[in-house]
């Protein structure tokens, strides 16, 4: 497994600094404190306006988010129409050789919970958002059988894990402990990301072919002293509709 410092030197259409991070040398990045707000679909007015800027970032013209649900439900969207869409799913498989949609952003927000890309070379997606729950119904498990059975092997993905939250500030109930992956537990903190790649390898993820970032979306910062990440667990005390609670982070992947 490879740990990646993510690169802020994007050389985009409309770029204007430190917005977004991308994984060095592939087609998808997250857009940081300094882009702004984005925000679930209850709040889908404000994503949309946010989005419409991405696009123009992107040189794109539709999208097609994943509205996470902490679950384990994956959507095949190869054959969608070619417009904008919004999925209140925790996994997205897109095949671009299946689809009428041919250049599109997928994207998906998150505020500490990992996300997940699994990528094939004939531009097959997975796009999963695991935070513990997802993750505790081994959505990765699901997502790689679904792949599989449409002809694509585990063992010819490339896979990139984006910034969560790390293991010494999530911070979890003891009924958590009692019942899930006690072994990933140091006293009362879970190391999501390590059960993580430990299921993509448990279900025939190649060890060298796992990118992990760099990052923790908790307590990173950038060269400013910034924190660089929306992070839910920081902003937990805040109140509810403060725009620090509600805000997010998007990952995209660019087709």
């Amino acid at each position: 497994m490879k740990k990646v410092k993510m690169d802020d030197n994007t050389k985009l259409k409309n770029y204007t600094g430190k917005e977004i991070v991308v994984f060095p040398g592939f087609n998808a990045g997250i857009t940081t404190v300094n882009y702004g707000g984005l925000f679930y679909a209850k709040k889908q007015t404000d994503d949309q306006r946010n989005m419409e800027k991405l696009l123009l970032l992107l040189d794109r013209k539709i999208y097609k988010k994943m509205v996470p649900v902490h679950y384990k439900n994956i959507l095949d969207i190869s054959n969608t129409p070619p417009v904008t869409q919004y999925f209140a799913y925790d996994g997205l498989f897109f095949d671009y050789q299946q689809s009428p949609n041919k250049e599109l952003i997928l994207a998906c927000n998150t505020a500490d919970c990992p996300i997940i890309i699994l990528q094939h070379a004939k531009k097959v997606y997975g796009l999963l958002h695991s935070g513990w729950q997802s993750t505790k119904y081994n959505i990765v498990k699901d997502m790689l059988q679904l792949m599989t059975k449409k002809g694509y092997s585990a063992s010819e993905l490339d896979c990139y894990i984006w910034p969560g939250i790390c293991l010494n500030h999530y911070e979890v109930g003891l009924e958590f402990i009692n019942n899930h992956f006690p072994e990933k537990v140091k006293g009362r903190n879970l190391d999501l990301s390590s059960i993580i790649v430990k299921q993509l390898l448990d279900n025939g993820i190649k060890e060298e072919k796992i990118s992990q970032a760099n990052f923790c979306s908790f307590h990173s910062k950038d060269d400013n002293d910034s924190f660089m990440f929306h992070s839910f667990r920081r902003n937990y005390n805040e109140p509810s509709d403060s725009l620090k609670k509600i805000s997010r982070d998007t990952v995209f992947i660019v087709i």
